[in-house]
Formats: structure tokens, sequence, C-alpha cells
């Protein structure tokens, strides 16, 4: 819930919290992505989905035009 507020706070967002994929969230001058693409057993993604999502978030960053900051959370991101 913080990230949605924060970025609600600084203008990115056009409201402070998101509950589902209709809430009418719109994001402004910001993208968000993930590593592994699904919510695998205890939030713990294997080494093998890294492996097959990986492509996919190359390739989302790829598209991405005239980005000057990535900001990675979490551990998983960070590595």
């Amino acid at each position: 819930d913080w990230l949605y507020d924060a970025l609600y706070r600084h203008g990115f967002a056009n409201q402070a919290a998101s509950q589902h994929r209709e809430d009418g969230l719109a994001l402004r001058d910001c993208y968000i992505g993930a590593t592994v693409r699904c919510a695998p057993p205890e939030n713990k993604p294997a080494r093998d989905e890294f492996e097959r999502c990986g492509p996919f978030l190359q390739e989302e960053v790829s598209l991405l035009k005239d980005h000057r900051v990535v900001i990675a959370l979490g551990r998983i991101a960070f590595d």
C-alpha cells in the first residue's frame, strides 16, 4: 500500500491505493514491472521461474522510452 500512496503524493498516480485491476488507478510517467509474473507458494520463486520470466521483463524494459530512473524494490529485483 505504501508504494501507491507515495506515487500518489508525488504526482505519479491518480489515487493513493489500488485494490483490484478495475479500480481506476492510472499511473503517469511511471511503470511498475515484476521479475516473476506469478505468485509462487509462500511468494518464494524458484530459480527456473526467474529463468522463464526473465526474457519478458527484459522485453518490457527495452520498450520503455526516455526512462531516466529505475528503482528496484526488494532483494529479488535488486539482484
